[in-house]
């Protein structure tokens, strides 16, 4: 929890959107060979300052009786005019105009195993590769950065033709390659890696039909270095499923 609160009172007074934004987590809660599911979803990625969106594209295919594979595309492209009193290095103070905005593109894929428990319990376990690239710019500051993340997934779940419940916590390490940073607040700043092992836990509802359902989806994501101004701790996911 106070890791948690850090993170997100950083978020609150950065110059700068954060480099590394956690996508939805794609749980398709399979039961047999030969499912195939397709997820669209928005997620908030900050909830105080503003509703800004990334998006989610998902699909997962059953192969075998025990085996899955998944894929995932996430991406956001937002940008604000705002006016603020500046304090950048050079600038006597006063008002001033800067766009405040972030867009990143990750894409990633893994297999793993699926199983029933009873006849409306699912669980299964995937391995992710992803990679990924992004930049975000304020009021002084300007980063960019590529990306590569592995990480486990495991999910547990009930499922009937109406209602779906599942929690799933995805585990790994980001490895965050910084291409660019510059802050002009003050000469002595210190760029901060985000590199980090990190955990997601989240809760997903589905409701709907059996081929056609409404989701929602919380998720933390919580680096295993603590504070950090590059990591985005929260997201908040609607959107659509379709199972064929």
């Amino acid at each position: 929890k106070i890791i948690l609160t850090g993170l997100l009172l950083m978020q609150l007074y950065s110059c700068a959107p954060p480099l590394y934004f956690p996508n939805g987590i794609n749980a398709p809660l399979f039961s047999k060979k030969g499912q195939f599911t397709m997820n669209a979803a928005a997620s908030s990625e900050n909830l105080f300052l503003s509703f800004r969106n990334s998006y989610d594209i998902q699909i997962a295919t059953s192969t075998s009786e025990k085996v899955g594979v998944l894929l995932n595309v996430n991406f956001s492209d937002f940008k604000e005019k705002l006016s603020v009193t500046t304090f950048c290095a050079g600038s006597s103070g006063g008002k001033s105009s800067y766009y405040y905005g972030h867009k990143h593109f990750f894409y990633e894929g893994g297999a793993g195993i699926y199983d029933k428990i009873g006849n409306r319990g699912r669980t299964e376990t995937f391995v992710l590769v992803g990679f990924g690239n992004a930049s975000s710019y304020g009021f002084c500051k300007e980063s960019t950065a590529r990306y590569m993340r592995f990480a486990i997934q495991s999910d547990i779940g009930i499922e009937t033709k109406i209602f779906e419940v599942i929690f799933s916590c995805r585990m790994g390490y980001l490895n965050l390659n910084r291409k660019k940073s510059d802050d002009n607040i003050n000469s002595n700043y210190k760029y901060i890696d985000p590199s980090s092992f990190f955990v997601d836990p989240a809760i997903t509802y589905r409701f709907g039909f059996k081929e056609f359902k409404f989701f929602t989806q919380g998720g933390i994501s919580l680096p295993f270095n603590g504070q950090n101004y590059d990591w985005n701790p929260i997201w908040a996911s609607l959107g659509i499923q379709m199972r064929f």
